[in-house]
């Protein structure tokens, strides 16, 4: 009996754990990020397609960060990575869920890119428009006394696509530093065959009713 009453605390035990690490999806479909070329900073507002979650990064940046990289000066043929990240313990941001206010804590935040090599000398101003993909665990909180535990009250599994552009212009030196870097993240809009399909599904409703209507 005593085994049997064991077995059914770790199996509550178990539950209950399996309950509290639920995460959800979410998907960037909208929304807009910059980054600070003066202090390494980074501005990221994002929503998903359904409008009800919308998430503003604000932390500063404890990983990759092509401004850090070039802030003074990458040489020319320098390569040089794109993407960005966020993370850490205490608070990076704030979130809102289905009219919640959130806090955002013990998470990581990250937007892939590829590297892009620097033009040899000569030039002084390159542009660099690149996909990227969005990634990380975001671990929100009701109490941001909390943000420095795991796991939140709500965790948000990130995904999602948009792009990059990067402006590089040259100084003095002949060396090369960011003064523009925006990542963002368009709506989703249907391919021109997936109007064509769409048209005509309408039209063909369409036309039914009319048909019903004179009968």
């Amino acid at each position: 009996m005593r085994s049997l009453k064991l077995t059914l605390v770790a199996l509550s035990l178990c539950l209950l754990a399996s309950v509290a690490t639920h995460a959800e999806p979410f998907v960037i479909a909208s929304g807009i990020g910059t980054l600070n070329v003066n202090n390494n900073t980074g501005s990221f507002l994002f929503s998903n397609a359904a409008g009800n979650i919308t998430v503003d990064i604000f932390g500063n940046p404890s990983g990759l960060n092509p401004v850090a990289q070039c802030q003074s000066g990458c040489a020319p043929g320098s390569t040089v990575n794109l993407g960005y990240s966020v993370s850490g313990g205490s608070l990076i941001g704030t979130a809102t869920r289905n009219g919640v206010n959130y806090f955002i804590g013990s998470s990581e935040f990250r937007i892939n890119a590829g590297s892009v090599m620097l033009p040899p000398a000569g030039t002084f101003t390159v542009n660099y428009l690149l996909p990227v993909t969005f990634s990380g665990r975001l671990n929100l909180f009701l109490n941001a006394g909390g943000t420095d535990s795991r796991p939140g009250d709500l965790i948000l599994d990130v995904s999602g696509t948009g792009e990059v552009f990067a402006r590089f212009l040259r100084d003095p030196r002949g060396n090369f530093v960011p003064t523009n870097v925006r990542y963002e993240a368009p709506m989703i809009t249907p391919e021109p065959g997936t109007w064509l399909l769409l048209g005509t599904g309408l039209a063909g409703i369409a036309a039914t009713l009319r048909r019903r209507r004179k009968a």
